[in-house]
């Protein structure tokens, strides 16, 4: 019986050791199937490492330093490759406000010539050129371009973009100021966000004005009721003072007059800060009334 038993178990251990073999080459074989940050953690972990000194053939080349990472992203692009560029760019893929973010791989690949500069795409190849800057990612001469940590873009072209990308804003700027009302158009430097609480009771945006002091930025905050054409006057016009603080460049729009503020919270997800607004009508206990999203001017 003991004979028996003993069999029983050599039996299933050998399954279950069969069964992790088969296991971790289907993950060394399919890693490209995991999210980008398991990746990140499956490839740095110093037990599987032992795993690639018997078994090199089956370890991705671009995960096994950050530079073969940014290699392999800078030839993506050069290349134009959708099904590689999926694996570092995330969407929607937000813009300079006003220009609409991008939503899907196939509308990436079609604005690259107006997101980046050839001499660029060039000049990233050499990775003497790209700089880590903390959890900030890497950076390429001075800001170029950013990669985040795990290697996913997430700017590009600079500050003011690329030539085309910074025609195409300022087409946008001047459509959106003109759809504003009349009283609102005059002094707009150029428009910096737009919101939309998360019970769709309120909406409204923020722009930047022409300032006397020029020692002091100064920016505008209108409010609207659901339902008011974005071409009517609003329901509340206030000057606001800007406060930015932490690593993350939280934003914090004080009104004026006090009862009015927006706080943006750029500390989350990329695509997705996280808006707190506040204005006389809304319950200050009532979180859910005061907690807004991003949105689009015309949506």
């Amino acid at each position: 019986m003991k004979i028996k038993r003993f069999g029983k178990w050599v039996m299933w251990i050998c399954v279950v050791l069969c069964v992790c073999v088969f296991g971790l080459c289907w993950m060394l074989k399919n890693v490209d199937r995991l999210p980008v940050a398991a990746r990140i953690w499956f490839f740095s972990n110093t037990h599987f490492a032992r795993v690639y000194e018997y078994f090199p053939s089956l370890i991705p080349e671009r995960y096994l330093s950050p530079e073969n990472n940014i290699k392999h992203f800078v030839k993506a692009l050069a290349e134009r490759d959708a099904d590689a560029l999926k694996e570092h760019v995330g969407f929607p893929f937000k813009r300079e406000y006003p220009l609409p973010p991008i939503k899907t791989i196939e509308e990436f690949v079609a604005a690259i010539p107006q997101l980046f500069e050839e001499e660029d795409i060039k000049g990233m190849q050499d990775i003497d050129e790209w700089e880590r800057v903390g959890w900030r990612g890497y950076m390429y001469k001075n800001g170029i371009v950013w990669l985040s940590e795990d290697f996913c873009l997430t700017a590009a072209g600079g500050r003011r973009g690329t030539e085309k990308e910074h025609k195409l804003w300022l087409e946008c700027v001047k459509k959106e100021i003109a759809s504003l009302h009349p009283s609102l158009r005059d002094g707009v430097v150029r428009p910096i966000l737009s919101f939309m609480t998360e019970d769709g009771a309120w909406r409204g945006r923020i722009d930047q004005m022409e300032s006397k002091d020029n020692d002091k930025d100064v920016y505008r905050l209108a409010v609207y009721k659901a339902g008011t054409p974005i071409a009517d006057k609003p329901d509340a016009v206030v000057l606001c003072d800007l406060k930015v603080e932490g690593s993350a460049c939280n934003e914090y729009y004080i009104g004026r007059d006090p009862r009015y503020s927006l706080d943006v919270n750029n500390a989350g997800p990329e695509d997705s800060p996280e808006f707190t607004f506040n204005c006389p009508e809304i319950d200050k206990e009532d979180e859910c009334a005061s907690r807004a999203k991003s949105c689009e001017w015309n949506e």
